[in-house]
């Protein structure tokens, strides 16, 4: 394992044990665009199970391990299913009335956004609405290629009485 992973995961403070972490080799990796897709999934893998490794506090490695992997699957999972919020006028007035837009995946249904939302936002969510978006007819007017925006799916939530999403943060 390289000495800057080390320091990262703070298996030089004394944090991890340094056999907790096995051997990593950029090699091994596959190349192309698929091989950064790769390195990025395993990167933010590894790094979310050694931050909740680190905050488990004294639970039994084998425990803080398996709880670590589940959580960083868990929060992977709901980051792939709510892709972004909508943000319109119309949706900045809902926020009031407790309600949020999101952009979500294609195949998602209620019961996943509903645990993608509590899982990433940690509030409860009361009622959830979807709409399976059409692709707008789109056309090139200087070579007359003809087309369609890609279809979408919209989610919009309603969230307990007091809880509240900081979307745009400040």
């Amino acid at each position: 394992m390289s000495d800057w992973l080390k320091t990262l995961f703070g298996v030089d403070r004394g944090d991890i044990p340094p056999d907790a972490v096995s051997r990593f080799e950029f090699a091994n990796l596959p190349g192309g665009a698929a091989g950064l897709v790769a390195w990025l999934a395993i990167l933010a893998l590894v790094a979310a199970v050694f931050w909740i490794y680190r905050r488990e506090g004294s639970a039994s490695m084998r425990v803080k391990y398996g709880l670590a992997v589940l959580r960083a699957l868990m929060l992977i999972a709901a980051v792939m299913v709510i892709l972004e919020p909508i943000l319109t006028e119309e949706t900045w007035a809902r926020m009031e009335e407790g309600k949020y837009a999101f952009r979500v995946a294609l195949g998602a249904n209620k019961v996943q956004i509903r645990k993608a939302v509590e899982e990433l936002f940690g509030v409860h969510v009361v009622k959830v609405w979807t709409a399976n978006r059409k692709g707008k007819p789109r056309r090139d007017r200087l070579n007359q290629l003809h087309g369609r925006t890609s279809r979408w799916r919209k989610a919009v939530v309603r969230l307990a009485e007091g809880d509240r999403i900081n979307i745009v943060g400040g």
